[in-house]
Parts: C-alpha cells; structure tokens; sequence
C-alpha cells in the first residue's frame, strides 16, 4: 500500500470514544443514507437545492458530535460553506436546532 492509501484506511477505522474529538470518518453507506432520508435535497431553509450535496455534522466532530443519522444533515455546498464561515443565522434556521 501506499502511504496515502494506509493513511485513508487508519482513518476510516477509527472509532469515536466517549469526551474525546470524533476522528472517524463517516461510513459510506452513511453517507449515502442521509441525502436518502432528506430528499436528495438541501436542508437550509429556502434553498432545497438537488446538486452538489455534502452532509453536515449538527454537533462538531471536534466537540464530540457523532456520525449518526441524528446528528448529520445534507446541505449544498454553498450552504454548507455559509455555515462554516459564520452564518449563524442559517444554524438557527436548519431542522431540528441546526448545531454547528
């Protein structure tokens, strides 16, 4: 294996443990079932776009926030970008609290 490839493998094993950061990637078959459950569409209010989906973590990784359907939501890549960048506004706004 290249190191590349090990390095991917590594972080798609790990698990999250409770009080600490999650490092583990979401399972792709997560990945999938998400967009599935909202609809192959944006969840930001307004915009329900259909191209260029990402799912957003509600809770942050870095704050414990888990890969579970709860926590994940799907949000264009504009819209997910405006919520990183700050736009609190539109984490009020998303479904079910919207964390960030």
């Amino acid at each position: 294996l290249t190191p590349a490839v090990a390095a991917q493998a590594a972080s798609d094993c790990r698990e999250q443990r409770e009080g600490q950061p999650n490092r583990a990637a979401i399972p792709p078959a997560l990945r999938r079932q998400v967009p599935a459950r909202d609809g192959h569409r944006c969840q930001a209010p307004g915009c329900h776009a259909t191209r260029f989906l990402e799912v957003h973590h509600r809770e942050p990784r870095r704050r414990g926030g888990r890969n579970s359907t709860a926590n994940l939501i799907t949000l264009c890549a504009a819209c997910h970008r405006l919520l990183h960048e700050g736009g609190v506004g539109l984490a009020a706004a998303l479904p079910m609290g919207g964390l960030v």
